[in-house]
């Protein structure tokens, strides 16, 4: 079993059958063509072919929901609680940014109380071309929540940033001063937005030295080096500009060239170093994270491996996705990270957009079913399995190492993570492999759980990890929105359903088309944040429409289960990268703060548990980011707040 300093890519689990093969191949026919221009043939692979395989693999691999599933219920009430815009000024003209963004997020930016939500938008990119203005239709939205009532207030807020083409929003307290700021990223200049504790934001990204003028998308935010001081990870996309937009009007009827990330150089990720006066140094090539042959969408900070210290993952498009193993401190200051992608099993080329860090086995989930593998052949010596198995007509491959993490056992504590992929490629769980008390290499389970062949249509985007039902098992929520034209109208992108998978134990199953109108309907659905915005104790869920209007999905599922959620009152230096874990009886869940980092966006500052039936947590524990522990016993359902002594 590998552990993480050993080198050389691990063998691929077991095969994926012709649709692997097949979508290799297009893969590398679609770049060859779209370099070589053409545009014609590229646009039938993807929309005729690609979809068609898709829709035949998908097909045989819905499960039937059990009968125990609950009724979950969402209802879309942003025009009710007047959360209204419309993001995308004009027309759709065929460039690439256009169709990747955008983000949201919550939080509390007026210390009220309540949570408040920043939606990202964009102007014309005649505005970043030099001409006209941003102002009609760009621009983006802080609407401060007034009792579940929402409110624009981003241009007396100074926040509107209405001639920026945003991508991505996170907030953090980054100069420790106890409210929260705001960044930005962009197509261009970042922002970072200080909050004045009066309502309004002075813009300082310039100034303190994160305004990397390239194309920008995920960010994330946590103390690498535990010197107490918050940093920040930027990750950005291709090196694309305005000069490819005549290029792709003119290939106005088919798929042009100019939105295949392919056909662009990574750009290179940046990492801002903390100084403790407002401004931040770049050190990613120092410090070994700068991905330079990445074309990086997502990031997330998350001590992955139990040392103690904040690893990184960076998820990729059209480029191998990276782990980064922290180092440590050693003499001299920080050591910096290692690149184990290969040696862990991370390295996975498909087109990564949505991170979420979860325990998948947390919450008396019994792991990898049993059912779903059939009589599984014992691994290979290279860690691999040759044959693939099948449940109930459908395949399954049985995972590499599951003996020796023993899934049977359920809960272990382990972060796990799930990322959402591109068409045809399928949505990844990566379970950790555990050895003794070593995490050995990742594997995805997605197959087994239900999670694979149920995306095979879908682009994947935003993600939340949250128990939907309080039950004490984690679920999923995923936005999704083709990147493919519709046939006939190619200002127009194909709309998809979001997924709401229900944790079953073990199994998770899409109950969306039953949970109402607006899960049931298509849409470009982009990014995603999930917060209690009505206080009642339960997960709503805010989705971004790429060119429409935000979704806010409030949670009306009726069940006589309870939820308490963990707010953590400390500098954001030592809450981002913190695991929480709740006990009820002999079942514990984790989560991490900042580790189900969604796609653009961020969820609400505070981390919900289910309780079942249980109307107190026998045990709540918070480890710090710098490896400290908080722990309380006998807490109540409903909301607790816990500092560094306990209080």
């Amino acid at each position: 079993m590998r552990r993480w300093g050993a080198f050389g890519p691990p063998a691929r689990p077991g095969s994926r059958r012709v649709r692997r093969a097949w979508v290799s191949v297009a893969a590398v026919v679609a770049g060859t063509v779209a370099l070589s221009g053409g545009a014609w043939w590229l646009q039938h692979v993807r929309e005729t072919d690609l979809q068609s395989a898709a829709g035949s693999v998908t097909t045989s691999a819905i499960l039937a929901i059990p009968d125990e599933a609950p009724a979950i219920r969402f209802t879309d009430v942003a025009a009710a609680s007047g959360l209204t815009m419309r993001h995308g000024p004009g027309v759709r003209s065929h460039a690439l940014p256009e169709d990747t963004g955008s983000g949201l997020a919550w939080g509390d930016v007026d210390g009220d109380g309540d949570l408040d939500l920043y939606v990202v938008n964009f102007a014309p990119l005649s505005v970043q071309r030099g001409g006209g203005t941003g102002a009609l239709d760009g621009g983006n939205r802080l609407f401060r929540n007034d009792g579940g009532r929402f409110v624009d207030v981003a241009a007396t807020a100074g926040v509107a940033d209405a001639e920026g083409f945003g991508m991505g929003a996170s907030f953090a307290d980054y100069d420790a001063d106890g409210d929260v700021d705001l960044y930005v990223t962009n197509f261009g200049p970042n922002r970072l937005f200080r909050n004045g504790g009066d309502g309004t934001f002075d813009e300082v990204g310039a100034w303190a030295g994160v305004a990397d003028p390239r194309w920008s998308t995920g960010a994330a935010w946590g103390d690498y080096d535990r010197d107490g001081r918050l940093d920040l990870y930027v990750a950005n996309y291709v090196e694309w500009d305005t000069g490819s937009l005549a290029a792709a009007v003119d290939l106005d009827g088919e798929f042009p060239f100019t939105l295949n990330p392919n056909a662009y150089s990574p750009a290179g990720n940046r990492l801002y170093h903390n100084r403790g006066d407002g401004t931040f140094e770049e050190v990613a090539g120092a410090a070994g994270v700068a991905d330079a042959d990445g074309r990086s969408l997502n990031a997330v900070f998350c001590d992955l491996d139990g040392d103690g210290w904040l690893d990184l993952f960076v998820a990729n498009d059209a480029s191998p996705n990276r782990l980064f193993r922290n180092r440590g401190v050693g003499e001299g200051g920080h050591l910096g990270f290692d690149d184990v992608s290969a040696a862990t099993g991370m390295a996975d080329t498909r087109s990564g957009m949505g991170v979420s860090v979860l325990d998948v086995a947390g919450g008396g989930g019994s792991g990898v079913p049993a059912a779903a593998w059939g009589t599984a052949r014992s691994p290979d010596a290279t860690g691999g399995t040759e044959d693939a198995q099948r449940a109930e007509g459908a395949e399954a491959d049985a995972p590499a190492g599951a003996a020796a993490r023993n899934p049977s056992a359920g809960p272990d504590g382990w972060p796990d993570l799930f990322v959402a992929n591109w068409v045809a490629q399928d949505n990844a769980l990566y379970r950790a492999v555990v050895e003794g008390d070593q995490l050995a290499e990742f594997h995805d389970d997605a197959r087994a759980f239900g999670l694979a062949e149920v995306s095979t249509q879908m682009v994947g985007w935003g993600t939340l990890a949250a128990d939907i039902d309080l039950d004490g098992r984690t679920d999923l929520v995923v936005a999704n929105g083709s990147t493919l034209q519709q046939p006939g109208r190619p200002r127009l992108l194909q709309p998809q359903p979001a997924f709401v998978f229900w944790n079953g134990g073990g199994r998770f199953y899409d109950v969306a088309p039953a949970a109402g109108d607006a899960l049931a309907a298509a849409h470009d659905g982009r990014g995603l944040a999930g917060a209690d915005f009505d206080g009642d104790g339960d997960v709503d869920v805010a989705i971004a429409v790429n060119r429409g209007a935000p979704l806010l999905l409030r949670n009306d599922t009726v069940t006589a289960n309870h939820g308490l959620a963990v707010a953590l009152d400390a500098s954001d230096a030592l809450r981002f990268g913190a695991r929480i874990r709740v006990t009820v009886g002999e079942v514990t869940q984790a989560r991490w703060v900042g580790g189900d980092a969604s796609y653009l966006s961020m969820h609400a500052p505070d981390l919900p548990f289910g309780l079942g039936a249980a109307t107190v947590a026998d045990r709540v524990e918070v480890t710090w980011a710098d490896g400290s522990t908080t722990v309380r016993e006998g807490v109540p359902a409903g909301r607790v707040r816990l500092g560094r002594g306990g209080g």
